[in-house]
């Protein structure tokens, strides 16, 4: 019997099957019929437990949800934003107010590395949250991700029109020609705005270094431009979600 857990983001969800020391990833989209789905329902066809992370409206998952029922007759246990866990200490009065996928990748953090550190979650938008060494959450801030950004800018305005989506070969070079100048422009703003939040962490952490933890989606398009040693983990969130209901 299997464990499966969901990582349920604004446009997809990811999702690891684990089954006798065996794990298997996906990513599935929000909304329509994936063959992803298919191919995570043929791998098993007995859940154990089905556990979520989701920053969506609840009514967003009642597909997903209804779906997990009719396959395994199991009821999803849900994630939630908690004052303390595993030794990391939310910093909001309010935990319930921190997004739960921010509180699940600083939960896998802060078991992957034993200081400092500072870990983004590059999605549709892009989370930034920096933990002290004593796992005391410092605080974050909260961007428009590379994709949102770009939205915002071309329906603010009239005459900047791009030929297409290029974010396949952006880069930090000026642009000569407006598509180019958008989307070199907000990899280059995403870049220089996490190097000044990664120095801001450095000036409010105790001594020491500050470890940089990447993921989400664009996560791995940045990871090579931000910092020499900041460390990509593509399922971060999932992995803090599997660390939330063992600590249980």
């Amino acid at each position: 019997m299997s464990l499966v857990y969901f990582d349920v983001g604004n446009t997809r969800a990811k999702w690891s099957l684990v089954d006798g020391g065996e794990s298997v990833f996906g990513v599935l989209s929000l909304g329509s019929e994936s063959p992803d789905v298919e191919a995570m329902l043929a791998i098993t066809r007995t859940a154990r437990k089905v556990m979520i992370s989701s920053v969506k409206d609840p009514c967003a998952i009642v597909q997903l949800t209804t779906a997990i029922s009719e396959a395994w007759g199991v009821e999803a246990s849900f994630a939630c934003t908690r004052p303390e866990q595993r030794g990391l200490i939310c910093s909001y009065e309010d935990p319930s107010r921190l997004g739960v996928d921010r509180w699940l990748a600083m939960l896998a953090g802060r078991d992957r590395v034993a200081g400092a550190f500072c870990v983004i979650d590059c999605g549709s938008a892009v989370t930034i949250d920096v933990v002290a060494s004593d796992g005391a959450h410092i605080g974050g801030y909260i961007l428009p991700g590379l994709q949102l950004g770009v939205s915002a800018l071309l329906g603010g305005t009239d005459q900047v029109i791009v030929d297409c989506d290029n974010f396949a070969i952006a880069s930090l070079e000026f642009g000569r020609n407006t598509t180019d100048a958008v989307y070199n422009g907000a990899l280059f703003g995403l870049k220089s705005s996490v190097e000044a939040a990664l120095s801001q962490a450095l000036l409010v952490v105790d001594t020491g270094p500050c470890s940089l933890l990447l993921t989400g989606g664009d996560g791995a398009l940045l990871s090579g431009l931000i910092h020499p040693e900041s460390v990509y983990i593509e399922n971060l969130v999932l992995d803090g979600l599997k660390l939330y209901f063992d600590s249980e």
